[in-house]
């Protein structure tokens, strides 16, 4: 598989860290690459994206119809002020 169409451009796009990935592109291009990098090693999958690094993400539509992403850290605004409370008092 080419990894660049026919513009020149990436097929599949990659945001790597220590322990995590994800992957944007066209499902047969990211099926392709999954099974290249599977044979060298373990990879487990999640079909939709909801949560990468802390940032929940929620798939809308506007009113045109296309898609589009909501990014919220609302867990991690909650985490962080129940250890300022924990910490500190109640406030």
């Amino acid at each position: 598989m080419n990894m660049k169409d026919d513009n020149g451009m990436p097929r599949v796009v990659a945001a790597i860290t220590v322990d995590d990935c994800l992957l944007g592109g066209k499902p047969e291009d990211i099926a392709c690459l999954m099974k290249k990098v599977g044979k060298y090693f373990k990879i487990s999958t999640e079909n939709v994206l909801e949560r990468h690094l802390g940032v929940d993400f929620k798939f809308l539509r506007d009113d045109k119809n296309e898609i589009y992403l909501e990014a919220t850290m609302e867990k991690k605004v909650y985490d962080i002020v129940k250890f300022f409370e924990d910490v500190t008092g109640k406030m």
